[in-house]
């Protein structure tokens, strides 16, 4: 999803947002790119870094999974009574604020 969003990240970034170790984003990468999912190529800034895309088979991968998640919490939210669903959202943002971001390793806190 990370990709749907921000298309061309660097490997390294890429493993941060999902809380990834190099190794470990670097072997998942290493399968989706032989499975056509994604492509990754030389930063034109910095030749070290490799900057990953989805393909459109990976693109439309991610955004049938992205559009099942949607639906499982939509489905999810149907079955809390009306009166509640404010609370119930207002819980889960609290909470998403709460857990580490991969990223900077603090809470989502504004």
């Amino acid at each position: 999803m990370e990709l749907l969003r921000e298309p061309g990240l660097t490997q390294k970034d890429l493993a941060k947002r999902l809380g990834l170790t190099k190794s470990g984003s670097s072997r998942l990468l290493s399968r989706l790119e032989a499975t056509g999912r994604v492509v990754r190529r030389v930063d034109d800034a910095d030749n070290r870094a490799k900057r990953v895309s989805l393909t459109d088979k990976g693109r439309a991968l991610a955004q049938k999974v992205e559009q099942a998640s949607l639906l499982r919490f939509a489905s999810l939210i149907e079955g809390i009574p009306v009166a509640r669903r404010k609370t119930v959202l207002e819980c889960l943002d609290l909470l998403s604020r709460a857990t580490p971001d991969p990223v900077g390793g603090e809470g989502h806190e504004e």
